[in-house]
Formats: C-alpha cells, structure tokens, sequence
C-alpha cells in the first residue's frame, strides 16, 4: 500500500483531498497511524487536511494522542466520551448551525383560487 504502483491511484488520491473520520473502529495504535498516512500520502507532520478520530480506543491511548498532538497537529482526537457522545454532539453542533424552519413559516400564503362564475362554452 506504499508503493505509488501497487496502491489503488483513484482511491488514494480522493482520500488524499478528504478528511478522514476514523469512527468507533477500535484498530490499535499502529493500525490507526498506517491509515493515516496512506490517506494522507505523505508524512503526518506534513499537514495538510483535517482527520478525525472518535475512538474510545484512540482516545484511551495517551502514547498515541501524544504522538498525534506532537506529529499530526491537524488531527482532532474526541476525548469526551465514546462514540454515541460523539455522534450526539456533532448532531448538536449541526443544528445549533442549521435551524430546522418550519416549511409553513417560509412559505408564502396560498391564496383561494377565485372560481369565474360565468360558464365556459366549448366550441366545436
């Protein structure tokens, strides 16, 4: 998967332009950092785009959120709780953002269609 011949070229480099959401996978320590760095295609310190991780696992490891803190400054490592706590805030955060408005307050008055009451003659 290192090797620029042998890893899949589209895959790599749309995961190069993402960020990376590592979410309740539980993958060790070293399993973690290799996903990290093949998303990111170069080196952890490089910077570049935002990761992600919301792993109880993760967060547990004070080794390897130091490591992250130290090498991967762009990497947020969710150390509040688990992964429902994680999904729930993100689900708060997003509606504080994007209000959910009423389809009645937004959309215009229907006025009653004023029916002619004269008859209409069809000619043939």
């Amino acid at each position: 998967m290192q090797s620029e011949t042998r890893r899949p070229p589209r895959l790599f480099d749309e995961l190069n332009h993402q960020s990376l959401l590592i979410l309740g996978c539980r993958f060790g320590g070293w399993l973690t950092r290799f996903l990290m760095r093949m998303s990111k295609g170069q080196r952890l310190s490089a910077g570049g785009k935002n990761d992600y991780v919301a792993d109880i696992g993760v967060s547990s490891d004070d080794n390897l959120v130091l490591f992250l803190r130290n090498f991967s400054r762009a990497t947020k490592v969710y150390r509040s709780g688990g992964v429902l706590d994680f999904v729930s805030e993100l689900h708060q955060r997003w509606m504080e953002l994007h209000p959910v408005v009423s389809p009645v307050a937004i959309a215009p008055p229907i006025q009653p269609l004023v029916q002619n009451k004269r008859k209409s003659v069809l000619c043939s």
